[in-house]
């Protein structure tokens, strides 16, 4: 859920909270999850909303024309973790969220960040 405590032209502020499109009880079986750490040199870097990534998510998978089921993002406290609760191919999800991560990397100015697709672990490095 998200709230937008106050709007104007140019700010939007926003509560970082978790972002659930699916139900708790969700009894699908082809459940995906993935696990993102941003990082500034050594340090980890958790200030991005998790609207953003919500927002980055939902573009690349528009744009790659998949069909988008439910999904859930949350925070943890280094970690973003996103379950998809939809089908979808096992590579094709970790091209869609490299990029959604390099996106948001590159807006957050991130030096690396840490992208983990069931248990397969990888570093994401950016260069300005």
């Amino acid at each position: 859920m998200v709230k937008n405590i106050r709007h104007t032209e140019n700010q939007k502020l926003f509560f970082d909270e978790d972002i659930c499109s699916s139900p708790k009880n969700s009894k699908n079986n082809n459940i995906h999850s993935a696990s993102i750490t941003f990082r500034k040199g050594i340090e980890v870097f958790s200030k991005v909303p998790a609207v953003e990534i919500n927002d980055a998510l939902r573009t690349v998978l528009c744009n790659s024309k998949v069909k988008i089921g439910k999904y859930d993002i949350s925070k943890s406290k280094y970690a973003y973790k996103i379950r998809i609760h939809f089908t979808i191919d096992d590579s094709l999800l970790r091209l869609i969220l490299t990029k959604c991560v390099s996106v948001i990397g590159l807006k957050y100015k991130c030096d690396n960040c840490i992208l983990e697709v069931e248990g397969n672990e990888k570093t994401i490095c950016f260069h300005y």
